[in-house]
C-alpha cells in the first residue's frame, strides 16, 4: 500500500509542471474568458476564436484564427492569427502578427506587428516604441517612444513623441492632428524587396520568439522535475534507470506495447458511459508517466554516459548526470534521424519500466 501511495506521489509530482501549465493552458475551436474571471499566472490559448474578456496577471500567448484581448493583461502579450484586436490594457510588450491588426488600449511597452493591416486606435498608448511592419499601417493614437516602420502605405494622423524612421516606396502620410515630436527619417526601398517581404520576416520572428518562449518554459519545467526527483526520490529513480538498462529489451517491448494500448484503452472507456471516470483516470495517470518519462529518460542518459566514459560497471545517479543528461538528451534529440531514434528509445525503455511497475501497482491493490 506504501509502494502505491508513493507511486502516486511521484505522479502527482510529474503532473506539477502540466498541471501549472492546464491551469492556463486551454485549446479548441472556440475559448472564451469572461469580463468577471481572473487568471493568475500566464494564459496560453490555442483556438480557432479566443475572446479574452476577464484579467490575465501573468503574459498571454494565443495562436489562432480570430483572437481579441477586451481584458487586461500584466505581463506581455504574444499572438499569431488571422484578426487580431487589443482592446485591454497591457502592462509589458505586445508582439503580434497576423493579418489584421489593431491597438485600442494602454500598451506599458514596446509594440511590435507583423501584419497585412495595422490600425493604432485613438484609444491606444504605447509608452514604449512602436515597430511594425504591414502593408498598411496606420497611427491613430499616442506613441510616447519612437516609431519604426515599413509598409507601402504609411499614415500618422496621431502623436509620436519620439522619432519616426520609416521604410517605404512612398511617402508618410500625415494627417491634421499628427503630432510628431522628434525627426522624420525615411529610407526609400526598391520594388523587389517589398513590405510584404518585411512582414513576413517580421511574422517569422514573432513565430519563432513565441517558440522559444514555450521551449524554454518545457525545457525549466523538466529540470524543475528532475532536480525534485533527485531530491525526494533518488533511490527509486535510480531503480527505475538501473533497471530499464538491464531490461533494455523488455522494457522497450513494453514501453511501445504500453504507448499504444493504453490510449487506445483510455478512449473507449471515455466514450462508454459507464467507463468515462476510469477512462479519464487511465489518461491521467498515462500523461504523468509520459511527463515522468521524459525526466527519468534523461536521467537514465546522463548516468549512462558518466559510466561509458569512466568506464564503469555500476550506474551512478549524481546531480550533474541528472540535470547535465536531461540537457544533452534534449540536444541530441534535436539531431535529425540519429538523435531521434536515441531520444525515442531512451524515452520509450523508461516508460516501459515505469508503465509496467504502475501495472503491478494497481494489479496489487
Amino acid at each position: 500500500m506504501k509502494r502505491f501511495i508513493s507511486t502516486l506521489a511521484v505522479l502527482g509530482v510529474a503532473l506539477m509542471p502540466l498541471t501549472a501549465m492546464a491551469a492556463t493552458l486551454v485549446s479548441g475551436q472556440q475559448y472564451s474568458l469572461p469580463a468577471q474571471k481572473i487568471v493568475e499566472g500566464n494564459l496560453y490559448s490555442a483556438a480557432g476564436t479566443s475572446t479574452i474578456g476577464g484579467r490575465v496577471t501573468g503574459d498571454v500567448l494565443a495562436v489562432g484564427g480570430t483572437i481579441s484581448l477586451a481584458g487586461s493583461v500584466g505581463g506581455d502579450v504574444f499572438a499569431i492569427g488571422g484578426t487580431l484586436q487589443v482592446l485591454g490594457p497591457v502592462g509589458g510588450d505586445v508582439r503580434v502578427a497576423g493579418g489584421t491588426l489593431s491597438i485600442n488600449d494602454r500598451v506599458g511597452g514596446d509594440l511590435v506587428v507583423a501584419g497585412g493591416t495595422v490600425h493604432v486606435l485613438p484609444g491606444a498608448i504605447v509608452q514604449g516604441d512602436l515597430i511594425v511592419a504591414a502593408g498598411q499601417v496606420i497611427v491613430d493614437g499616442t506613441v510616447q517612444g519612437s516609431v519604426r516602420m515599413t509598409g507601402e502605405e504609411l499614415v500618422i494622423n496621431g502623436a509620436v513623441y519620439g522619432d519616426v524612421r520609416y521604410r517605404s516606396q512612398n511617402q508618410l502620410q500625415k494627417g491634421e492632428s499628427a503630432v510628431i515630436g522628434g525627426k522624420v527619417l525615411r529610407t526609400a526601398v526598391s520594388p523587389s524587396r517589398t513590405s510584404l517581404q518585411a512582414s513576413e520576416g517580421a511574422f517569422k520572428g514573432a513565430f519563432w520568439a513565441i517558440v522559444g518562449v514555450m521551449t524554454g518554459m518545457a525545457l525549466l519545467a523538466g529540470l524543475g522535475l528532475v532536480a525534485l526527483l533527485m531530491w525526494r526520490w533518488r533511490r527509486q529513480s535510480l531503480g527505475i534507470i538501473a533497471q530499464a538498462r538491464d531490461e533494455f529489451w523488455p522494457s522497450l517491448g513494453r514501453g511501445i506495447t504500453y504507448g499504444i494500448l493504453v490510449p487506445i484503452a483510455a478512449i473507449l472507456l471515455l466514450i462508454s458511459f459507464v467507463g468515462a471516470f476510469p477512462g479519464a483516470l487511465l489518461l491521467l495517470i498515462y500523461i504523468a508517466a509520459l511527463i515522468l518519462t521524459k525526466a527519468l529518460a534523461g536521467m537514465l542518459f546522463g548516468s549512462w554516459l558518466i559510466m561509458v566514459m569512466k568506464k564503469r560497471q555500476v550506474m551512478h545517479l549524481t546531480w550533474v548526470s541528472a540535470l547535465g543528461g536531461f540537457i544533452v538528451l534534449r540536444i541530441v534529440a534535436m539531431i535529425p534521424v540519429v538523435g531521434w531514434i536515441i531520444s525515442i528509445a531512451a524515452s520509450l525503455v523508461v516508460f516501459g519500466v515505469v508503465a509496467h511497475r504502475i501495472q503491478k501497482q494497481l494489479s496489487s491493490r
